[in-house]
């Protein structure tokens, strides 16, 4: 992966075996350009030439959306945003205390990543222990859980019982919590997508079909998610 910038925007390029030239923003805002191994600098130039004024349309929306999903003094647990308080008596530059959140002043620039770290956190403890609870109510026994920072999946499962899941699952409801796991959960029983499936699926499950779409619906604002922290 090469990373270039123009005058007008800056990427990365992305070599495979294609014939296709694809152009898409990566979840963290990065915009790749997938070109195809044999293309020439020259070709690449020519290419971004043509195409600079749709690819800065493209940044430009995908800034406008990355703002509509900002929180201002904020942070998203559990489907709700929690307020941050800043205090200069805290001992540590973040921490939750029922149901708020404090920041040390001094951690005001890196709060959004101190706000990702703490809630990256939380998920690897909760995520295996509501894992462990559901697979216990199913029946379904697994070999481990593994919660990562996947770009684009909210789960997995291996042919041999692992579960991956994504941190971000921290900051939806608790309802779609335990729909993504128990879908993972479900595929051991049954690996694919058949009726027996979704009829397993719906046993634990039964408003599975309203989870799946809150999903669809709003899932790309948890990839987006930001936090900011504004004067008062």
């Amino acid at each position: 992966m090469i990373f270039l910038s123009t005058s007008s925007f800056e990427y990365k390029i992305v070599h495979k075996n294609t014939r296709k030239i694809s152009i898409y923003i990566d979840y963290d805002g990065t915009l790749k350009i997938s070109v195809p191994k044999s293309m020439t600098e020259k070709e690449l130039e020519q290419f971004l030439k043509r195409k600079e004024s749709e690819i800065k349309k493209l940044v430009e929306s995908f800034s406008a959306q990355k703002s509509a999903f900002t929180s201002k003094n904020a942070i998203l647990y559990f489907g709700e945003e929690r307020k941050i308080i800043l205090n200069g008596d805290s001992n540590v530059p973040l921490r939750y205390v029922n149901g708020t959140f404090f920041l040390n002043p001094r951690y005001v620039d890196d709060a959004n990543k101190l706000a990702i770290w703490w809630l990256r956190k939380q998920a690897e403890e909760y995520l295996p222990k509501k894992v462990n609870e559901i697979s216990e109510i199913m029946g379904i026994s697994y070999k481990k859980v593994v919660v990562k920072d996947a770009k684009t999946r909210w789960g997995s499962c291996s042919t041999k019982g692992t579960i991956s899941l994504n941190w971000r699952l921290i900051m939806a409801p608790v309802g779609i919590v335990e729909y993504v796991i128990v879908h993972e959960l479900a595929h051991i029983a049954h690996p694919d997508h058949s009726p027996e499936f979704w009829r397993f699926v719906g046993k634990f499950v039964p408003d599975y079909r309203l989870f799946r779409n809150w999903l669809k619906k709003n899932g790309k604002s948890l990839f987006l998610w930001s936090l900011e922290i504004t004067p008062k």
